[in-house]
């Protein structure tokens, strides 16, 4: 609540985010994929969630593009589209999961050379984490846990937090580039480029070797105006950044995972939308949450606690009284 209230005072109108839709991505709110847990959280802090139509021009007043896990690659058009909403000043979050074709082999997401062009390799592979500490069920196929984390604003909220992913693919700042890696796998860990490798576990030539580059950050150049006139009037109307955040997994947002308060995701999606839409709020103050831990108990459970109820209590509440009636007594 005080969050809302610093960005609501700071903004004045809500910050508009604009979700990517028509191939698959997750749902701003309803469906078994969606992203209902992450608007809601951001509805509570001045930011409002919408989805464009396929293939719809991105309007110009959002501050924020979301791209969330399509499951088909997507046309070069609408590619180019948010290039050029990125160059102009926009500001855009890929969360690409891998692409996996009848359980065989693994396409293109038509994101790579937009990622390359800006210093990002966007890996056409399936990151397996092999530290055991790591896996959420033992399993490299099922959830991991990420831990390392680099120095980065938009990380100050989670130092030290677990964020869980599934079915990650690795993302890396390319050689020379001025793009920031920000999170990491174990040594242990791989990123599998042949799905055939799945039997053995083991990285071969081609393979990329732990720790693994999962998500990457970077500024980019806005492009000017062609005359005075134009630079006036977009002055006004462009939104704020010209940034890229780029994730190897969209089901982080997932809305089980994001309940999960011993974990950092939900703060890690409220630091990323703070940080490409410059609201420093998001990112300094993160809403504090109820760390509420259910107890289950068992039917051989009910002895034990029957004996305390009925027992241990009544008579330690005797005990006391008769030491107080001992030390009262003349």
């Amino acid at each position: 609540s005080f969050t809302g209230a610093i960005v609501e005072v700071t903004s004045g109108e809500p910050t508009r985010v604009c979700v990517l839709t028509g191939h698959g991505e997750l749902a701003v709110t309803g469906g078994p994929r969606s992203i209902s847990g992450l608007q809601q959280r951001l509805d509570r802090m001045n930011v409002d969630m919408e989805a464009i139509a396929p293939r719809a021009d991105i309007p110009r007043d959002c501050a924020a593009l979301f791209v969330l896990g399509p499951e088909a690659p997507v046309p070069a058009d609408e590619v180019r589209q948010v290039a050029e909403y990125l160059e102009a000043g926009g500001n855009v979050l890929l969360a690409l999961d891998p692409l996996i074709v009848e359980g065989e082999r693994m396409i293109p997401s038509g994101f790579e050379a937009f990622a390359r062009d800006h210093g990002v390799l966007l890996g056409n592979d399936l990151v397996l984490e092999l530290d055991p500490q790591r896996l959420g069920a033992g399993d490299p196929l099922n959830a991991f846990f990420v831990f390392d984390q680099a120095e980065h604003e938009l990380l100050a909220p989670i130092i030290g937090l677990p964020t869980a992913m599934l079915l990650a693919r690795s993302v890396r700042a390319a050689e020379g580039a001025d793009a920031e890696e920000l999170l990491f796998t174990s040594e242990a860990s791989y990123a599998e480029t042949d799905l055939s490798g799945l039997r053995t576990l083991e990285p071969d030539g081609d393979d990329v070797r732990g720790p693994v580059s999962l998500a990457v950050a970077v500024t980019v150049e806005t492009t000017a105006p062609t005359n005075q006139t134009d630079a006036d009037a977009d002055a006004a109307e462009r939104p704020p950044g010209g940034r890229l955040v780029v994730i190897g997994d969209s089901d982080f947002l997932l809305p089980e995972i994001m309940d999960q308060h011993e974990l950092a995701n939900s703060t890690l999606a409220s630091a990323i939308t703070g940080w490409l839409t410059q609201r420093a709020a998001l990112i300094a103050v993160p809403p504090r949450q109820a760390n509420a831990r259910p107890m289950s108990i068992t039917e051989g459970d009910l002895p034990g606690i029957g004996f305390r109820v009925l027992f241990l209590l009544p008579a330690a509440m005797g005990f006391l009284g008769l030491s107080v009636w001992w030390s009262r007594r003349p």
